[in-house]
């Protein structure tokens, strides 16, 4: 049985949603992910590139999805610069099929952690469910 604090607590603080960056360099086409990831429960906005390095240091995002090339800024580029400012942050890659295991080398030869790939074109349930398993709290197995 809770107690009148802990029930006051919980109706006054909910939840927090995950903080979710969605970059690319088609304003248009993170606005739309974006969207989809608010209607699925995260907090998500839309950014261009060098937008999101900025609004990183107000407020760090937990997951940080992003299109692979850029101009101006590679995707993997980003992310790196991303992590660097929010350790914590993991990483979405979209790229088309081809550039994968470029893009597995460079994070694994890099020491990078929390880095999943997503092939275009990209399906909308592919990317929720990618985002939602990527920020499920981790919980330990019991061992046998």
């Amino acid at each position: 049985m809770q107690d009148l604090f802990t029930t006051h607590l919980v109706q006054e603080f909910p939840p927090v949603k995950p903080l979710v960056f969605v970059v690319d360099s088609d304003h248009t086409v993170a606005a739309g992910c974006a969207k989809l990831l608010t209607w699925y429960g995260f907090k998500a906005s839309a950014y261009l590139p060098f937008e999101a390095l900025d609004a990183a240091h107000s407020a760090a995002p937990d997951l940080l999805i992003t299109d692979a090339v850029m101009p101006g800024i590679s995707g993997l580029d980003l992310a790196t610069r991303m992590q660097d400012i929010c350790p914590a942050c993991k990483v979405v890659l979209v790229a088309f099929p081809g550039m994968m295991d470029h893009i597995v080398s460079t994070t694994r030869e890099a020491g990078r952690v929390g880095f999943e790939c997503l092939t275009r074109p990209v399906v909308c349930g592919e990317l929720v469910y990618l985002a939602q398993r990527m920020l499920e709290p981790r919980i330990p197995r019991e061992l046998n």
